[in-house]
């Protein structure tokens, strides 16, 4: 299962790599995003700014990761059945799209310290709050982009992640506002534990219920 998951993950990235365009179509799309938000508020505070990062940061991981499922044709998912199991396909995928939507996000951090400047204080906690997210994003959205790529429904996923992904959020956006504070007896661990308590309750829904809608 190992071997297939590495074959898969390389396939994806060598898949990318010739597809450039849409990682260069992410960053700008994430450049253009940061640009407007600076027209609209040019000095916002620092409970504003983190907000603002983590909305930009999810309407960019809608993005990328929607494509994980949609963008693969019936013909090329049935050729992918007859060569890996479906649990190596789906964490092969969000693999890659994790690795892809952490690096979007430490650019949208730079983006973002370099236009608004950076209010965050504890900055290798906020590093470790970027991964957990970013992590969050990747799997609930990678299951919801299988099920609305069965449906042939490119909107339903947007629908199918909001009432899953907003309890995340709120936690997400808890945790950011804790780095705030130079206090590190301050930061909300439990929520941290809390956030990743998801992520787990995430990856088991995803690997009990994958099998069956491949099979499907």
């Amino acid at each position: 299962m190992w071997q297939q998951i590495r074959w898969l993950t390389h396939k994806e990235f060598v898949y990318e790599w010739r597809s450039r365009y849409l990682w260069v179509g992410l960053l700008l799309y994430l450049s253009a995003t940061t640009f407007l938000v600076y027209l609209g508020i040019p000095q916002p505070e620092p409970s504003l700014w983190v907000t603002i990062y983590w909305i930009v940061l999810f309407f960019v991981a809608v993005t990328a990761v929607a494509r994980s499922f949609l963008q693969e044709s019936r013909m090329r998912m049935i050729y992918m059945q007859s060569l890996a199991s479906p649990l190596s396909l789906l964490l092969a995928k969000m693999i890659y799209h994790g690795f892809q939507l952490v690096v979007l996000a430490f650019v949208a951090w730079l983006l973002f310290a370099l236009v608004f400047g950076s209010p965050i204080v504890q900055t290798a906690l906020f590093a470790l709050i970027i991964f957990s997210g970013s992590l969050t994003f990747v799997l609930a959205f990678s299951m919801m982009s299988a099920i609305a790529a069965k449906a042939n429904q490119a909107m339903l996923m947007t629908l199918l992640c909001l009432p899953v992904i907003l309890p995340s959020m709120l936690l997400i956006w808890r945790l950011s506002e804790g780095v705030l504070s130079p206090k590190v007896g301050s930061f909300p661990w439990a929520d941290f534990l809390m956030l990743w308590a998801l992520d787990v309750i995430l990856l088991l829904l995803a690997l009990i219920l994958f099998p069956y809608l491949w099979r499907d």
